[in-house]
């Protein structure tokens, strides 16, 4: 296994992944980050390029399935208790929200429905961070969040800073072009609407999910 001289403080070694992901399997990771803030994921990030460090990216651990051997690289997942782990940001207004990417995908549906704006509510029951919805374009064969992301702030995998307008932005059923990318922040449009009618459209379509699919059971979450 490669060594990592002067690694990063935060940067910690062979830490069990199976409590980390919706199937609750998995091996080791031979190193692991959760950085709190984009300054910290920047620096990890380049000090493992630098080194020649393998990097995965895990986020809310659905939609994946992770090897019992030893992950011989360094796998970062954004502190939820972090900076990046929240809304950052509204604008009633116009409809926007600036979340950051370490928040979960269901209370980020929630706290819109609350703040009387509509536009995430058939993604009421999906897994995930907001992140990780993102860069797959979660959501159904008619439409993925993607064509609600105004812009995504991020971090590549040298380290750099990066931001993607929506011009920049691409996505298509289960894909975007942010494969290479951290997603550090993402901003939604949504629609301003009352939070009573978004807050029972949320309602009606997690029952619908939990007609069709077992959500308390370990699974891809799908």
């Amino acid at each position: 296994m490669r060594s990592w001289p002067n690694k990063p403080d935060q940067v910690l070694e062979n830490i069990p992944l199976a409590d980390k992901t919706t199937w609750q399997i998995g091996g080791l990771a031979r190193y692991y980050a959760e950085p709190g803030d984009v300054s910290a994921l920047s620096e990890i990030l380049a000090s493992a390029e630098e080194q020649g460090i393998r990097i995965y990216t895990l986020g809310g651990g659905s939609n994946l399935l992770i090897t019992d051997d030893v992950l011989d690289g360094l796998v970062v997942r954004l502190d939820r208790e972090g900076s990046l782990g929240g809304i950052l940001s509204t604008d009633k207004e116009i409809g926007r929200i600036v979340v950051g990417s370490a928040m979960r995908l269901p209370a980020t549906v929630d706290l819109s429905a609350e703040l009387g704006l509509s536009g995430l509510e058939d993604l009421a029951g999906i897994p995930g961070t907001v992140g990780g919805a993102v860069v797959m374009n979660a959501g159904n064969p008619m439409r993925g969040i993607g064509s609600l992301v105004e812009w995504v702030h991020g971090v590549d995998l040298s380290g750099r800073q990066v931001a993607f307008s929506k011009d920049q932005l691409h996505f298509s059923y289960r894909w975007s072009n942010l494969g290479d990318v951290i997603v550090t922040e993402v901003a939604l449009r949504l629609q301003v609407d009352a939070s009573d009618r978004v807050r029972e459209t949320v309602a009606a379509f997690r029952d619908e999910k939990r007609s069709r699919q077992p959500l308390a059971a370990k699974s891809a979450g799908c």
